[in-house]
């Protein structure tokens, strides 16, 4: 398999999600990528625990924090009861996607007839 197919299919498996999950998965990933983007402007001569780059680190966990809480409010305050809130939470959206290539049993067989030979 190419890459561009590798890439479409993970692009037709992403917009199955839900449009909140979408967007929380894209700011994680983006709070991730704070902390490796401020070393690499910063250069590499700086400390790992310069205070630049700790203020960098508590952002991208406050931004990763706040896109977690966006995507599923504690209905609890008790923090255990929101750990499972988002345990259910991912179970579900898991199981939706699941289900969802479940009732897809056609796809992918189009590469699978143009091996097998026609004979009329």
């Amino acid at each position: 398999m190419s890459a561009h197919a590798t890439i479409r299919a993970v692009w037709r498996k992403a917009a199955r999600l839900p449009w909140r999950a979408r967007v929380a998965g894209l700011v994680l990933l983006s709070a991730a990528s704070l902390p490796p983007a401020a070393a690499i402007v910063l250069g590499e001569s700086a400390p790992a625990d310069s205070h630049g780059t700790g203020l960098v680190d508590v952002a991208a966990a406050v931004v990763a924090a706040a896109a977690v809480l966006a995507l599923e409010p504690p209905r609890a305050a008790s923090p255990l009861a929101y750990a499972r809130q988002l345990r259910a939470r991912f179970l579900e959206l898991q199981s939706m996607f699941d289900a969802d290539d479940r009732r897809r049993p056609g796809e992918g067989k189009e590469k699978e007839d143009d091996r097998v030979p026609f004979d009329p």
